[in-house]
């Protein structure tokens, strides 16, 4: 069974929890276990076959979660004089610029308050996937707008 999720493209660190699961749900049918031995590798295999899409997905999402893990911020960096205030308030109007309120709110409340794709979708009356969506598209936006300020001021380089 090891080696067939092997095949299945699991990384090696994750195979032996993921025969573990296997097996936990076999033995949650035993009722239905083929009587041939060709036949119970087969049923192993459709057993398999979802768990791996499914810890797949899961390890995508966390490497995507990870992607967005807020920077630690000190109290020196905190501290800003006046000017850098300006400057910090005019990179985030070019960073934002072309988004509206609402997508600025749903970038606030998501990468700065920390609220889960669930909440947002809740309050928005969206699917999770559409947020994610969403906000992934923003993202990539105003990563787009910070080269862009990159390049026009060398104090973000």
């Amino acid at each position: 069974m090891r080696l067939y999720v092997e095949q299945l493209g699991l990384p090696e660190g994750d195979c032996d929890d993921l025969v573990q699961q296997i097996f936990v749900v076999a033995c949650r049918k035993n009722a239905v276990i083929p009587e041939s031995i060709p036949e119970q590798r087969a049923w192993l295999c459709e057993i398999a076959g979802p768990l791996v899409r499914n810890h797949k997905l899961i390890e995508r999402r966390q490497s995507r979660a990870r992607e967005f893990a807020p920077l630690p911020v000190s109290a020196e960096a905190m501290a800003m004089s006046p000017e850098e205030i300006t400057y910090a308030r005019e990179a985030l109007r070019v960073l934002f610029e072309g988004t509206t309120p609402e997508e600025q709110a749903l970038v606030r409340r998501y990468l700065l308050e920390d609220a889960t794709l669930d909440e947002l979708a809740a309050e928005i009356g969206i699917s999770r996937s559409a947020v994610w969506a969403r906000v992934d598209t923003l993202r990539k936006d105003m990563l787009a707008h910070f080269a862009i300020l990159q390049s026009r001021d060398q104090r973000w380089t």
